[in-house]
């Protein structure tokens, strides 16, 4: 085996051997710069299209907790994820609210309604993207069903309800 010197410039690649074959040499000029374009193409990639890491344990955290308020029927603990105006719909009754206006519609609703034992079921939940997250729980008083539709919007690195729409089964 013959011991080999590289010498790496910009673009191009040096091999110096005693006694280098032609081979050797064209394979070595004609194979970096060729990668060298991938090579910044890759890097490029790389800085460009790196996302940021997307924390679903927190929008999970707030819906638990949020079916949480609807199972005990708590307007004051659901009151701490509202945003500043929230849009309430109940029974196509449909208006925007300040936070405490909707904890005192919530309250109203809770009071009129109570909870069963086992009345708050997950319907469905899911994300249209990373700043928008839904709920969707059927909500069994002992008069009526409900279907209840809650949104949440991340406000300053927090979920906050946009938006519930509470409408009779």
């Amino acid at each position: 085996m013959p011991n080999f010197l590289f010498i790496v410039l910009p673009f191009e690649l040096h091999w110096y051997d005693f006694s280098p074959s032609i081979e050797e040499v064209i394979i070595t000029k004609k194979v970096i710069p060729m990668a060298m374009p991938k090579i910044i193409i890759l890097l490029f990639g790389f800085f460009l299209f790196r996302g940021e890491a997307v924390d679903y344990s927190q929008q999970n955290t707030v819906l638990e907790e949020i079916e949480r308020t609807f199972r005990i029927g708590s307007a004051r603990e659901l009151a701490r994820y509202f945003n500043e105006v929230v849009e309430l719909s109940i029974n196509d009754s449909r208006a925007s609210y300040s936070k405490s206006q909707a904890e005192f519609i919530m309250r109203d609703f809770f009071k009129n309604y109570p909870p069963k034992s086992d009345g708050v079921e997950v319907f469905h939940q899911g994300s249209y993207n990373q700043s928008l997250v839904y709920s969707i729980l059927r909500y069994r008083s002992s008069q009526r069903t409900f279907r209840v539709f809650i949104k949440l919007k991340e406000y300053r690195q927090r979920y906050l309800i946009d938006s519930i729409t509470i409408s009779e089964e």
